[in-house]
């Protein structure tokens, strides 16, 4: 009846913010009722390429100019890896530029309770499930005794430390053959090797009777190269008879006695 016509201008509804559609539409019911614009909210102009977070348009607490917020959501980065800190740090240059996300290793995390290993967290290079990585350092282990082989082992080494230090009888020679050398840290005889030096006196046996044989190296009189002692003991070759001389000569004795009895005609004198 008023003959009135109210056309729409769309541009008079401009909010500055790129993430909103504005329109002139008073019959809308959300439209503002003192000047009838509607700015319609489209979430997907706010897409900031970054999987991490939630692209929202919100004019009240977006952007200025935008109108976006762009929210981290840090359960969106992880790496399934516990020895990482899982963010989503979209400004921090260590993000990975196509989730935003940032995985910041901790080393404390990695303790595997051996004094032997060095601990570390490394994605790369770490364990499938924890991201950690134990790297053996065998200078740890030394034991200081030459007779051992020092390394860090952690699957066969001591509980507490990790290091296994593995016996080699072949460092303990003494170059004497009557002694058995074995490298035994916990019985050893010798400082500062671990090697066990055992005289063993059944090796210095010389199939005479005559003799007391035992190894004895440190002994003056030992052989140098067997260390045996071959001790001539006359008092086992007494032949009951007077008129001989009784001595264990194991050169020029019998053979297999070791004993020599000489005739002395002087002992016979009627």
């Amino acid at each position: 009846v008023t003959g009135c016509l109210f056309t729409p201008d769309n541009s008079v509804c401009n909010d500055n913010l790129s993430c909103t559609t504005d329109t002139c539409d008073p019959t809308n019911g959300n439209a503002d009722l003192v000047t009838g614009c509607l700015f319609t909210s489209v979430n997907s102009r706010c897409n900031d390429n970054l999987s991490c977070t939630t692209d929202t348009c919100d004019p009240i607490n977006g952007a200025i100019g935008t109108g976006c917020l762009n929210t981290r959501d840090n359960s969106m980065c992880n790496d399934n890896l516990s020895c990482t800190t899982d963010t989503c740090s979209p400004n921090d240059g260590n993000a990975a530029h196509v989730t935003g996300c940032r995985f910041t290793s901790v080393n404390s995390r990695c303790n595997d309770n051996l004094s032997c290993t060095t601990d570390t967290c490394d994605p790369r290079n770490g364990e499938l499930v924890t991201g950690c990585l134990f790297t053996p350092d065998n200078s740890v282990c030394n034991d200081n005794l030459s007779c051992t082989t020092d390394t860090c082992d952690p699957r066969n080494g001591e509980l507490v430390t990790g290091c296994f230090n593995m016996p080699v009888d072949s460092r303990c020679n003494d170059g004497f053959a009557c002694t058995t050398n074995t490298c035994d840290p916990v019985n050893a005889n010798e400082i500062g090797t671990g090697c066990l030096i055992t005289n063993v006196n059944s090796f210095c046996n010389d199939n005479l009777s005559c003799t007391t044989d035992t190894c004895d190296p440190e002994n003056g009189n030992a052989d140098p190269m067997t260390g045996c002692v071959n001790e001539a003991v006359h008092s086992r070759c007494n032949d009951n008879y007077s008129c001989t001389t009784d001595t264990c000569n194991p050169v020029f004795g019998d053979v297999s006695t070791g004993c020599l009895n000489t005739r002395d005609n002087s002992m016979c004198n009627d």
